[in-house]
């Protein structure tokens, strides 16, 4: 017989080894065939699903089970029986009608049989079984009996507990990864929106950012992240002046507003800044979220459409008047172009005064033509005209503005241009337009005026340069805006270059400005041979 220190080792290194449950089951197996001494060892395991389903396997001292299979109880009162029962020994000559179902489960014609019953809770999960014991069955003997059924049974307790926490963690990592890929989705959904946006605590504190703001903020969002939002992203010392989150912490109401900032080149940008409180279990807002929309675009087309009002309004008036107007001019022009024919040749004075009156009326006459583009669609004649000779003839409608300034004209013609199909008109009120805002630009000193003209690639290009006081860069890009305009208050309508720039879109062509403050404005004119070419 086995010592018994020897057994409880034997347990012990059952219960300490990482072996696998096979393992396990057979290493009890073995022993309670060694304490019993007997002839097959057998383990009865029910299913914890279906408890009728029994799983055995029958142990006859070799290394491994003799026999494994399993199969369906029809009675399973049996195992109600057996809960809560120790160790005990049937005699199979003699059944006992209280456990005759368990006769049935035996193959073999065994003599007796110590059965050892596994339960757990309370609960009677299997059977470790003796048949044939050739060692005496001490009251001792059973008590060791006892202890191994359940040091087994702790043991299943154990791999069951591992098995769980494999599953639990199985569990865990499939809810980790879900939880990172919902993160991964919402911070792509967070980053991608254009719109800027970051949540603070109620002590400003920046708990997320998105990138737009991040950029903006010329800064990573992980640099940004526990910091102050009006220290880090304004570089203030105290919130912003109007800002809402505060007000939306007390009300938990959502705050909307506007902000106009300051950029470079004294450049504007109008953000609407919207709040919305995030509310805790306890319905408190804890968080805040803070949406900055750039509306610049939205206000600029609300003021176009003011601006597009205007001009309606000022083409009504312009149709109300422009035939009252016209007329005088007509007399005032047509009586000036007599009077002038009709003064002797030596009355230069006279015969400059009176020219002067004409090209007032003609300019007078012009500004009441621009006004009427703005009420009507105005018509185009498209002739084939020379391009040379409409810039000559600009020229000589404001010699006397040229002569009586001091200023040098330079005109580069390209000789032998083609004939061009345009409107001569209209071709010669923008180069009167932009040779006017030349002269403006040179006030002091002398100034010069280049003219050229080339043709290629069947396309025009007229270029007018001065080298006056120039455009500044933040006010380049509205010099075409109907009413803008860089002069003095009444020295200017703003209308010359935004008749200048819808004459030359009509003839399919565009305007190129090229300013230096302090060094002049070269204007580029490019007009296709044929329109629709």
């Amino acid at each position: 017989m086995l010592e018994e220190y020897e057994i409880f080792q034997s347990i012990i290194n059952l219960l300490n080894q990482d072996l696998d449950i096979k393992r396990v089951q057979l290493g009890f197996c073995e022993l309670v065939h060694k304490l019993c001494q007997s002839e097959t060892t057998g383990l009865l395991i029910l299913d914890t699903e279906d408890p009728r389903l029994v799983q055995r396997k029958l142990y006859r001292g070799n290394a491994d089970w003799f026999i494994e299979d399993s199969f369906q109880v029809q009675d399973k009162t049996l195992f109600e029986k057996l809960a809560n029962k120790k160790t005990f020994i049937l005699n199979l000559l003699q059944p006992e009608q209280e456990f005759d179902s368990l006769y049935e489960l035996h193959d073999q014609p065994y003599q007796s049989v110590v059965l050892l019953p596994l339960n757990k809770n309370s609960e009677f999960t299997g059977l470790i079984q003796a048949f044939n014991a050739k060692a005496e069955i001490t009251p001792k003997r059973i008590e060791l009996l006892n202890t191994v059924a359940e040091c087994y049974t702790l043991s299943m307790k154990n791999f069951d507990l591992v098995r769980q926490q494999k599953i639990d963690n199985a569990n865990l990592e499939a809810w980790r990864w879900e939880l990172l890929q919902s993160r991964n989705t919402l911070r792509a959904m967070f980053d991608s929106i254009p719109t800027s946006i970051y949540i603070v605590d109620g002590k400003y504190k920046i708990v997320a950012i998105n990138t737009s703001r991040s950029i903006r903020a010329e800064q990573k969002p992980n640099n940004l992240v526990g910091q102050i939002c009006y220290e880090v992203l304004f570089n203030r010392s105290q919130p912003c002046q109007g800002c809402r989150v505060n007000e939306t912490f007390l009300s938990k109401k959502s705050t909307i507003r506007t902000d106009r900032q300051w950029i470079k080149n004294d450049l504007i940008t109008d953000w609407e800044i919207s709040t919305y409180a995030i509310l805790d279990e306890s319905d408190e807002p804890s968080q805040v979220i803070i949406f900055e929309q750039d509306v610049t675009q939205e206000k600029r087309l609300e003021a176009n459409l003011i601006q597009s009002e205007k001009l309606a309004a000022v083409g009504q008036l312009a149709a109300g008047v422009a035939h009252e107007i016209n007329n005088p001019l007509s007399a005032v022009i047509a009586n000036a172009q007599l009077l002038r024919r009709d003064l002797p040749d030596e009355s230069i004075d006279a015969r400059e005064s009176v020219e002067l009156i004409e090209i007032a009326g003609l300019r007078a006459s012009q500004v009441v033509r621009n006004l009427m583009g703005f009420a009507r669609k105005e018509q185009y004649d498209f002739v084939a005209i020379d391009l040379n000779e409409t810039i000559l003839n600009a020229l000589s409608l404001v010699k006397h503005e040229l002569a009586s300034r001091s200023m040098e004209i330079k005109t580069v013609l390209e000789e032998d241009l083609p004939m061009i199909h345009a409107s001569k008109d209209h071709l010669q009120s923008v180069w009167v337009n932009i040779i006017l805002n030349a002269l403006d630009s040179m006030e002091s000193g002398k100034g010069v005026i280049q003219i050229s003209t080339t043709f290629l690639d069947d396309e025009f290009k007229v270029r007018i340069s001065d080298n006056g006081a120039g455009i500044p860069p933040d006010k380049v890009t509205k010099i075409f805006e109907p009413f803008f305009t860089t002069k003095d208050p009444g020295r200017g309508t703003g209308l010359g270059l935004s008749i200048c720039h819808r004459i030359v879109k009509q003839h399919g062509g565009f305007i190129q400005v090229d300013s230096l403050t302090g060094t002049g404005t070269t204007f580029t004119i490019s007009l296709p041979r044929i329109i629709g070419n």
